[in-house]
């Protein structure tokens, strides 16, 4: 009888350890999907927000105001007296690059892993126009825990 447990039990046992693989597996591209969905919103919001600066330069919408604009400090007018100047678009800013990369490097992904996150950062750097003198540092900032 107590071997007929043992026998149950394992069985038991081997059918509960394969549910758990099978959760296991569903969970991971669960979060998958999740983490594409969360990068194709940040980037769609990262371009929306180009777009919109550029519509500013452009003269196309009004440029919204700004917190300190009720304070002592008058904004620069430029020489011509045409109204306040907008910054212009040349690269990208911190907030926007960590916005377009998906996940950070921990180090724990192995060689594959340090390849293919080059090779996300590098389109990023692309995409965001990134200047050269900001990459390292960018992307300094994305490592984690055995990486650093």
């Amino acid at each position: 009888v107590v071997e007929r447990l043992k026998v149950l039990e394992s069985e038991e046992n081997a059918t509960l350890k394969k549910k758990l693989a099978e959760k296991e597996v569903l969970l991971d591209l669960t979060r998958m999907e999740r983490d594409r969905a969360e990068k194709r919103l940040s980037e769609s919001i990262w371009w929306n927000e180009r777009f919109y600066l550029e519509m500013v330069l452009k003269g196309a919408v009004p440029k919204p105001p700004s917190d300190d604009e009720g304070s002592e400090h008058p904004r620069k007018m430029p020489k011509k007296g045409a109204g306040p100047t907008v910054p212009e678009l040349t690269g990208c800013t911190y907030t926007t690059f960590i916005k377009c990369v998906s996940l950070p490097f921990n180090g724990t992904e192995g060689t594959v892993g340090l390849c293919q996150w080059f090779e996300k950062l590098e389109s990023v750097f692309q995409i965001s126009k990134c200047k050269e003198k900001d990459r390292v540092k960018f992307a300094m900032a994305t490592l984690y825990g055995r990486a650093l």
